[in-house]
């Protein structure tokens, strides 16, 4: 039995056969290739855009898609820490990097004779002049692209002299960003804002895994270890993983783990020790999602039932959606993962109390049980909120008269409580639980009930 865990979540797939799913992605970049014609593969952080950069460069991939290897070159380019480089030490670099992957005929452009600054650029397209008339098609691809569009040092005609070696030597650029190079154009303040580069670019997005792709990912890599995992199991990791290639990486290394290293029975492995192990890993990356959406975007991811219903939010679920946060079944949006949902239940979102089964906007005066909407009179919502937000604290009759009636007089507090008591667990029916009696000393809520 192979000892090797058959599923990757640390740096990026490199192997053909361990890469799964974007059959049709691949295909529409492939014979966008053939036309020669520039793309943007567009997607949000970990959904596997190096990976699909190193699948498509491949040798065996490009020649089972009817390219012939030997006319195609392939470069790849990691731009993340190129950041604050010159434009003549980047066509430079770019010069060595494709003079590189050439071999020996090409020394002459790595000669210390040709790396000088003020002809950098004339010597790059020198190099890719000479490989279009030697019938070689370059394929530049630039991974975090982003790096460059918001270097400040890099201007329009840093761009503009990209753009002029794929119009005139059919160069073609494969760039990966999380968004759209025309979308990244208007977020860019000097650089690619006005420049046409963009504009020679077919978008090409990455999304969530469909669920057979998904499937196919889980069991093909327990096939691999010899492992029959039972349908509990692939569904822990399907829902866990929630149809995301990093994450369900993420979930099948957990199973992995459990059931190939420790040795235990798929049916009876404890979920417990599983969660642990994907929080573990996958935390981190939940939370620096969470800390790049704006206020808005983090209250409807945390609102959904509420937040989908409104007209004005479309704009905003969409960007959801499109960050394979949110995945959309009919007309609904949910998190893209079980584990997803309980990480942004957990966090604090201003205007709203989270209480076990229950979120209380106190902007809008609404509450949610269990995701369901829960009508309240506006006296009976104030004595839940008051409650709500002392979690098991016993609150006396008569604090919670004058928290929730205010009235002039004391007379009649007990009964006015405990009338409103009596009504609201009716109106929480199955979770009356929630509200607690204290002998003596009150009412109180308690979350876990």
């Amino acid at each position: 039995m192979c000892t090797d865990s058959p599923f990757f979540h640390i740096g990026p797939i490199r192997e053909p056969e361990h890469f799964y799913g974007r059959k049709a992605e691949v295909g529409r970049i492939m014979s966008l290739l053939r036309q020669s014609q520039s793309v943007s593969v567009a997607g949000p952080r970990k959904i596997g855009k190096t990976s699909l950069l190193m699948y498509i460069s491949n040798p065996t991939v490009v020649c089972q898609h009817g390219l012939p290897p030997e006319r195609y070159l392939f470069v790849f380019v990691d731009c993340e820490g190129l950041g604050s480089f010159q434009s003549a030490d980047l066509y430079l670099y770019f010069q060595h990097e494709i003079a590189s992957n050439l071999g020996e005929t090409y020394t002459e452009f790595l000669s210390t004779s040709t790396l000088d600054p003020s002809t950098a650029y004339l010597s790059l397209v020198r190099l890719v002049s000479q490989m279009r008339r030697e019938g070689l098609q370059l394929v530049f691809m630039l991974d975090e692209f982003e790096r460059l569009g918001t270097n400040q040092n890099l201007d329009i005609d840093f761009f503009g002299g990209l753009r002029s070696l794929a119009i005139t030597n059919q160069v073609v650029f494969i760039t990966a960003s999380k968004v759209p190079l025309d979308q990244l154009s208007t977020r860019a303040r000097n650089n690619l804002l006005g420049s046409n580069f963009f504009n020679i670019f077919r978008v090409v997005p990455l999304d969530l895994f469909s669920e057979s792709d998904s499937r196919d990912l889980i069991t093909s890599g327990f096939r691999r270890v010899e492992v029959s995992l039972s349908s509990e199991m692939s569904d822990w990791v399907l829902q866990t993983g929630g149809r995301h290639p990093f994450f369900l990486q993420v979930a099948g290394d957990c199973a992995y783990q459990a059931v190939v290293e420790a040795r235990a029975e798929p049916t009876g492995l404890c979920l417990d020790t599983l969660m642990n192990c994907f929080v573990r890993q996958a935390e981190s990356h939940f939370r620096y999602y969470w800390e790049q959406l704006t206020s808005q975007e983090r209250y409807v991811l945390a609102t959904l039932p509420w937040s989908q219903q409104q007209e004005r939010y479309r704009p905003i679920l969409l960007r959801l959606q499109n960050q394979c946060l949110t995945v959309r079944a009919g007309d609904e949006y949910r998190p893209f993962s079980s584990q997803f949902a309980g990480f942004v239940a957990a966090q604090e979102v201003e205007h709203l109390l989270r209480a076990g089964p229950l979120l209380v906007d106190r902007r809008r005066r609404e509450v949610l049980l269990h995701g369901r909407p829960l009508t309240l009179a506006p006296t009976y919502y104030a004595l839940l909120v008051y409650l709500a937000e002392r979690p098991g604290q016993p609150t006396s009759l008569s604090e919670l008269d004058q928290a929730v009636w205010q009235p002039q007089q004391s007379a009649g507090a007990e009964e006015r409580v405990k009338t409103g008591i009596k009504e609201l667990r009716k109106a929480l029916q199955d979770d009356a639980k929630l509200i607690v009696s204290h002998r003596g000393r009150g009412y109180a809520f308690d979350p876990y009930a």
